[in-house]
């Protein structure tokens, strides 16, 4: 049947009529905020580098259809493209982050093109008066210029401004807005996860010495460094310990101020310390070790919070002395005075579960501490402890020892050939403690070396050293005398 045009025109209508309908019920509803105090579950996991994997899930009565939710106080250095929402009824079809905060200078810029109230204070009769004036923008900071009765107007002293309201770009805290699709009216858990700079953690360890160097005491505690602009309260925290490769690409969005400790201004406000319920248990984890904080944990902004990461252990260890030549001293004659070597004092022991331990130690700072006398902590030294796994062996160098000595001579040197060199010398360690000692001497060579003579036995440690243990009695010395002949291939 042939339809008549008023027909066609009906039918052009009811179709509007039914698209207005669809339009209107997916239409962007007014935005929803997903506040702090909605927060049901956080946990983060913070890297050493300074960076963190923040997830917050947080409950919000949504309605059907397409809707923008605001997720308001996060990291103000989070990754935008790292950003994630989950639940099981939404869809995400945009997102912005929002960074640009609410201050006097981005609201004036805000409104460039746009009147707004400036009050002027003037003097009359005495007092001070407010005179407001309306006036549009034609440009914001550094200087303002307004437009009043159709004059522009410059270096104009405005005491203050009078907004109508703040602009929808504009956030008092930096914010997410997501947008979303929504199939089922109701309350939903909504997990957003990011990866945000601004966190940090380091552990720091303290060594007591025992008064025989025999055994110590080892503790160890992480130090979380909140600076990511935002306080995370009651948080699943998690520990990484190793070097997680990021590229360069993971920073200099918004304000982010880019990995690595130490490169955020300003200093903490506070430090808290906290005691762990019991240390946080180390696990394995794609290549590197995850520590499990027992119990939740507050971050407030601009805080160093520490947490218990290894109670007290009583272990066995090793004091060592040690001295290095150089391999120059075989290749020509040399003076009496280049060849005095510091005596260097270390602390060896054994990261091993018969020795208290056996457990991953991740890098930090070690502090030794000895009693004097009298009976008073002082700090003897401390060291860098790289990255040390179970059963591995841990060396820490405390500095230059001050009651033991070393002075070396050599005594002949002969030139063999244009590639071969014999030389001899005498080493004498001094120790001016009241208890004996054994001073680790090693000796690098260059080449191929032979050790024709010496007055001690040594150990030949590696292709281009050996070892000497000399044992120096109390208040006394030892000389330690060795021949050595070098060649060098051609």
């Amino acid at each position: 049947m042939k339809r008549t045009h008023y027909q066609w025109i009906g039918v052009a209508i009811l179709l509007c009529a039914l698209t207005s309908a669809e339009c209107a019920a997916q239409a962007v509803r007014p935005t929803l905020d997903a506040k702090q105090a909605d927060q049901k579950n956080l946990s983060i996991t913070v890297y050493r580098s300074g960076a963190a994997m923040v997830r917050d899930t947080r409950r919000v009565d949504i309605p059907q259809g397409t809707i923008q939710l605001k997720f308001s106080d996060v990291a103000r250095d989070l990754l935008p493209d790292s950003v994630q929402a989950d639940s099981p009824q939404l869809t995400l079809l945009q997102q912005t982050y929002a960074y640009d905060l609410l201050n006097p200078n981005s609201l004036l810029q805000a409104y460039v093109g746009k009147t707004v109230t400036a009050v002027i204070v003037r003097r009359r009769n005495g007092s001070d008066v407010e005179e407001p004036i309306q006036a549009t923008v034609l440009a914001g900071s550094p200087t303002p210029v307004l437009l009043i009765d159709g004059k522009i107007e410059t270096g104009l002293h405005v005491d203050h401004y009078i907004f109508p309201s703040v602009p929808p770009n504009l956030s008092a805290k930096p914010s997410l807005l997501l947008l979303l699709r929504n199939q089922l009216a109701g309350e939903q858990n909504i997990k957003v996860s990011y990866f945000t700079n601004g966190l940090s953690w380091a552990a720091n360890y303290v060594l007591k010495v025992g008064s025989d160097w025999k055994t110590a005491d080892l503790s160890a505690r992480a130090a979380i460094n909140n600076r990511s602009g935002v306080d995370y309260r009651g948080t699943d925290l998690q520990l990484i310990a190793g070097e997680v490769r990021r590229i360069a690409e993971g920073t200099g969005y918004g304000n982010a101020s880019g990995m690595g400790g130490g490169t955020y201004a300003g200093a903490p406000r506070g430090r808290v310390l906290m005691q762990a319920a019991a240390p946080p248990p180390s696990q394995p984890f794609a290549g590197y070790h995850v520590y499990t904080l027992q119990q939740p944990v507050d971050l407030p902004n601009n805080n160093l919070k520490q947490v218990t990461l290894i109670e007290p252990k009583h272990i066995q260890i090793s004091r060592i002395y040690e001295v290095s030549g150089q391999v120059y001293y075989n290749q020509g004659v040399e003076q009496d005075a280049i060849l005095d070597t510091p005596v260097e004092l270390r602390v060896k022991f054994e990261n091993q579960k018969a020795n208290s331990i056996g457990m991953p130690l991740p890098a930090g700072v070690v502090r030794v501490y000895k009693n004097d006398a009298q009976g008073r902590q002082q700090l003897i030294g401390e060291d860098q402890l790289r990255d040390t796994a179970s059963d591995e062996t841990v060396m820490l160098d405390l500095g230059n020892a001050f009651d033991v000595t070393e002075k070396g001579k050599q005594t002949d040197f002969k030139r063999l050939g244009p590639r071969e060199t014999e030389a001899s010398y005498e080493i004498t360690l001094r120790n001016h403690q009241s208890q004996a000692i054994v001073v680790n001497v090693n000796e690098p060579f260059n080449g191929d070396w032979q050790i024709l003579s010496s007055s001690l036995p040594y150990t030949k440690t590696s292709s281009t050293s050996a070892r000497f243990d000399v044992p120096v009695p109390a208040d006394g010395e030892t000389l330690l005398k060795y021949q050595a002949r070098v060649q060098w291939a051609q």
